[in-house]
């Protein structure tokens, strides 16, 4: 092997580490409810239930969210924005799995 192919593999490689690095960055911690819906593989939909209405009738509730405040030009609250955290989302998808039985 020569000194040229050498060079040439470590700058891909490096490459390659700085490429993912930057994918990293890319994906948000934050996600929208409809990201968040299809990270999960629910519906926008029970996620907007889970959240208003908890877990009744031995539903399953949500994960947790962050809600963004808004202000109308009055001062007046505009509902705000619904996001959810994608550690959360691990955390609510891994809590709902099921273990065997035998």
């Amino acid at each position: 092997m020569t000194l040229k192919n050498t060079l040439s593999r470590k700058r891909g490689a490096v490459a390659t580490n700085e490429t993912a690095r930057a994918e990293q960055s890319i994906i948000p911690a934050l996600l929208s409810e409809r990201d968040a819906a299809a990270y999960t593989g629910v519906s926008a939909a029970y996620l907007r239930r889970a959240r208003r209405e908890g877990s009744p009738g031995g539903r399953t509730s949500g994960p947790n969210f962050v809600r963004l405040e808004s202000f109308g030009a009055k001062g007046g609250k505009n509902g705000g924005r619904v996001l959810y955290a994608r550690v959360d989302l691990d955390v609510w998808l891994s809590g709902l799995e099921r273990k065997r039985v035998i």
